[in-house]
């Protein structure tokens, strides 16, 4: 239920999956298409208290992330969270495994967020291939 409400498609296996990137105020717009399915975020380097981090706004939250390189992949873990710039507490924040790398020249991602009290709120994950055109 959490996820529909922030816009996340209902579960599916094997969902064609297309992610395109915009520049947009000074970061990026990330779209995704999970089998029609649109949901995108905007994506920007930190300031302030959110220097060296990346933050992801999703609606009216944002989310601020510590990019970690742990072998050959890039984890991304949360560090802080607001809802229309108002400080959200941290033991609230969700968080769980999530990571992107490449292998044989495709993009991998493993995303999993979940939060504490309500567990699980969405999780994918697949391989993207470069758009030959």
């Amino acid at each position: 239920m959490v996820a529909a409400l922030i816009g996340f498609p209902a579960a599916a296996r094997a969902v064609p999956v297309s992610v395109g990137f915009t520049p947009e105020r000074g970061g990026e717009r990330c779209t995704r298409d999970f089998g029609g399915r649109r949901f995108s975020s905007w994506q920007r380097r930190g300031q302030g208290r959110n220097t060296h981090l990346l933050v992801e706004r999703f609606g009216i939250v944002d989310v601020a992330l510590a990019l970690v390189a742990e072998g050959d992949c890039l984890r991304r873990v949360a560090r802080r969270w607001s809802c229309l710039g108002i400080p959200l507490p941290t033991a609230l924040l969700p968080g769980g495994r999530t990571f992107e790398t490449e292998r044989d020249g495709r993009f991998v991602f493993d995303v999993e967020i979940a939060a504490p009290w309500i567990g699980l709120i969405v999780a994918y994950r697949g391989s993207l291939a470069a758009d030959p055109g």
